[in-house]
């Protein structure tokens, strides 16, 4: 959702961040007419846990399906 001169206006998330993740941004997109938060962490801190809980994407493909995000990403091997 971005302005007349393609900015978009992010939030910072603080308090309340899993452990080892340094920066969290809320970033407002539109799904479908509809106004949705999407969580980025900075790229250093993403998959630090090294589960499934903490899958990641390093690009976003066009068009996303945020209703599930790790479309496509193939389970974590144990």
């Amino acid at each position: 959702m971005a302005n007349a001169i393609g900015e978009v206006k992010s939030a910072a998330v603080t308090g309340n961040l899993p452990a080892g993740v340094r920066l969290v941004l809320d970033v407002p997109f539109d799904v479908n007419g509809k106004p949705v938060m999407l969580r980025f962490c900075d790229y250093a801190s993403a998959g630090q846990t090294w589960g499934e809980d903490s899958a990641l994407r390093v690009w976003l493909p066009q068009p996303m399906n945020l209703g599930n995000p790790f479309e496509g990403i193939p389970p974590a091997k144990k």
